[in-house]
């Protein structure tokens, strides 16, 4: 039976733990400070239940485990620990902050860092296949834990191993990573879709936002971080400050898109964002379009793809593209580069090549 003191205008329960009770405890009872009576009385009924159902867990003991050392204390203080110290200073901060946030939920990251097995990092990355998860997505997730054990060990002196990489070593333990995405606009399928993105909602943002990615070859999230400032500002270029490696960088925009622009921020104030819409606001208006102009398998992000390779068919070099573009490496821009059937005939064989009779 439980009881309860009343002390400075809070309530204090005290449940005794009956010596019947199997699991480790402790002392021989425990105590809750609470805000009202009622409180600290279903908080003392539900230890009670919990004590006599056998399946109680005195917290006393895991607070023991999670003090002193690292290694004994949970994954998730380490995890955040490096989001706190390390991410901050790596490029691609926001998207790694996010990340290990969803580590830091995990039931896995509530285990003693010390007591995790290779086993237990296979099992999250068959979690991870079972929900549907790109291949990309469970490798980023997996290697990213492994920086952090790697991280632990050799900059922070914690005496433990890397059960990730143990998994890793071996062939085939990560998901093969998909082919990259080559869909390019075929036909009339630029003009129906440019059709249905101002005959919906948000008409005149979606399609000024259309119109600058299919240009440039921005990102969707540089895009949105710009405000209507920033044009009346540039000259014929804008200035990322908010990019995916973290360097700021100028974008160059074609006289025809600068004009609409300029259009588009004639009754905006500098300070307002230039597309006024949240990137899931932008991602549900899409798919409505799409769907108006029966245009299949073509996602947003499709249009770097395609405003790159266009750029490629255009015979940019490299270099500019890659100042363009914000890849650090030609292999990275490579990758967006999808020419056609008609763009690599030309490119062998010029502009008059026909097919032969």
């Amino acid at each position: 039976m439980a009881s309860y003191r009343k002390h400075k205008g809070r309530w204090t329960a005290t449940v005794r733990i009956s010596p019947d009770f199997a699991g480790p405890v402790a002392k021989k009872s425990i105590s809750e400070t609470l805000r009202t009576k009622t409180d600290a009385k279903v908080w003392a009924q539900d230890v009670e239940t919990q004590i006599k159902l056998g399946t109680w867990k005195d917290p006393r003991l895991e607070e023991r485990m999670t003090s002193g050392r690292w290694e004994d204390r949970p994954l998730r203080d380490t995890i955040e620990r490096y989001r706190k110290a390390v991410t901050p200073i790596m490029k691609g901060a926001k998207q790694e902050t996010s990340l290990l946030k969803r580590w830091e939920r995990h039931p896995l990251a509530q285990r003693s860092i010390r007591t995790i097995t290779r086993s237990d990092i296979a099992a999250y990355r068959d979690e991870r296949i079972e929900l549907g998860k790109a291949p990309q997505t469970v490798r980023n997730e997996v290697n990213k834990l492994s920086a952090v054990f790697q991280y632990a060990k050799y900059d922070w002196g914690y005496e433990l191993g890397n059960p990730v990489r143990e998994l890793t070593q071996r062939k085939g333990a990560l998901p093969k990573a998909r082919k990259g995405r080559d869909r390019r606009l075929v036909g009339d399928e630029q003009q129906r879709l440019e059709a249905a993105l101002i005959a919906g909602d948000d008409g005149e943002n979606m399609l000024a936002l259309w119109r600058l990615l299919l240009d440039t070859g921005m990102r969707l999230s540089e895009v949105l971080s710009l405000d209507a400032g920033c044009v009346r500002d540039g000259d014929r270029s804008l200035v990322l400050t908010e990019t995916k490696n973290g360097d700021d960088r100028e974008v160059l925009v074609s006289d025809q898109a600068w004009a609409n622009l300029l259009e588009h921020v004639a009754g905006l104030d500098d300070a307002e964002p230039l597309i006024d819409l949240h990137v899931d606001a932008v991602e549900y208006r899409w798919r409505i379009a799409r769907g108006a102009a029966n245009v299949t398998n073509f996602k947003l992000h499709d249009l770097r793809h395609e405003a790159l390779s266009r750029m490629a068919a255009r015979d940019v070099d490299l270099k500019t593209m890659m100042l363009q573009s914000g890849h650090r490496t030609a292999s990275s821009l490579l990758r967006y580069l999808n020419p056609t059937t008609e763009e690599r005939r030309r490119k062998l064989f010029g502009e008059s090549s026909k097919a032969v009779a």
